[in-house]
């Protein structure tokens, strides 16, 4: 189903393209069944989708192709790999997540050449990269940053769904988030249930009402590699029973002023711009 904490920043970043005076361009990476990539379509979009699982890669097509789309779409039957030297190699793909295999033992293979994250990227200016991969974007943050920090590319919004932070992920990711804030601009949000609690750990501002996107934890200042960490422990959801994943979204854009609503007025001059 839709999920409304990524199709809201989604229209929260690619709202504009059908009326801006040049294309808009983003990137899905990890299409499934095409949902999200068919509404960044109808916003108007150019757009490469990157699926390995060759009947929904087809599925993605077919979407396209029915709602004259396809002419502004590139569906990449393809795994993702943040090495440039990994491109065109082929692949073997064991299942793959659909939502009906929840309980079920599931026996899918395919295989299918890699697409590397520098070649999607080099030379580009992409408005929205949308990352959901399971346990693979930690990898894919810190190629981009990369590819970001050489000038090799410009990306305006990033949104991942990234799984909890354990010890035995790349630590260099964690820099790498930090560098996106302290050197090249990004402000964070997070699109999480967790905007819902009423005690906020100490590094989110809560907005409401910003732009496209309904509530909202923004990352109210530059964290350290090792509060990132912090962050993506998810301590305050697993407290709570909640999954091990969340959803951010980072942008080199201002989304614009909010208020919480129920504040008093006092209050709310405080919040207003900090969002």
């Amino acid at each position: 189903m839709p999920e409304p904490y990524v199709v809201q920043p989604i229209a929260a970043a690619l709202g504009h393209c059908a009326t801006a005076m040049s294309p808009c361009h983003a990137i899905d990476l990890g299409g499934n069944v095409g949902i999200h990539a068919a509404y960044m379509a109808s916003l108007g979009a150019f757009l490469d989708v990157v699926e390995p699982q060759t009947d929904l890669a087809a599925a993605i097509q077919r979407t396209m192709t029915v709602n004259c789309w396809s002419h502004r779409v590139i569906v990449h039957n393809a795994a993702v790999s943040p090495d440039i030297q990994d491109h065109g190699r082929k692949f073997r793909l064991r299942a793959g997540w659909r939502l009906e295999d929840t309980g079920l033992k599931v026996s899918r293979n395919f295989e299918v050449p890699f697409v590397s994250l520098p070649k999607l990227l080099t030379g580009r200016i992409i408005d929205l990269i949308k990352i959901d991969i399971d346990s693979f974007e930690y990898a894919l943050l810190t190629a981009m940053e990369q590819l970001i920090a050489a000038r090799s590319t410009t990306v305006r919004a990033i949104l991942v769904e990234i799984q909890r932070y354990h010890a035995r992920r790349a630590y260099s990711t964690l820099e790498s988030l930090h560098r996106l804030q302290k050197m090249h601009g990004y402000t964070v949000y997070r699109m999480s249930h967790a905007v819902y609690s009423p005690v906020l750990e100490r590094w989110y501002t809560r907005c409401h009402g910003l732009r496209s996107i309904k509530h909202a934890l923004k990352v109210s200042r530059t964290l350290s590699a090792t509060e990132w960490g912090e962050l993506l422990s998810l301590k305050q959801d697993s407290a709570l029973g909640r999954a091990e994943t969340t959803t951010i979204l980072l942008t080199t854009e201002k989304l614009g002023d909010a208020k919480w609503h129920g504040m008093n007025e006092a209050t709310a001059k405080e919040v207003v711009g900090s969002c």
